[in-house]
């Protein structure tokens, strides 16, 4: 809303010039604001979305070493029940 009031001053309504280089200025600012915060929330996510994937990725790899520790507890389990019958 402020950068249409920023455009509505590049008008003939406002004849200095001076003024239309300052209020260029201010518009120049704002729309770059505007855009910082933007960028900002998009790294935000990209960094907590990455954060959460790379506690996926060591929590998988965690697990992968312990996998073969506990398939040959569950293959001797299984056997051992299938000897007492």
């Amino acid at each position: 809303m402020i950068v249409m009031y920023c455009f509505f001053c590049f008008s003939d309504f406002v004849p200095d010039p001076q003024a239309r280089s300052s209020i260029g200025f201010v518009c120049c600012s704002i729309v770059s604001l505007h855009l910082l915060s933007n960028l900002y929330f998009i790294g935000k996510e990209i960094v907590l979305e990455s954060l959460k994937n790379y506690k996926f990725y060591s929590a998988r790899k965690r697990m992968r070493k312990q996998r073969p520790v506990n398939k040959t507890k569950y293959i001797e389990r299984t056997n051992i029940c299938a000897m007492q019958m």
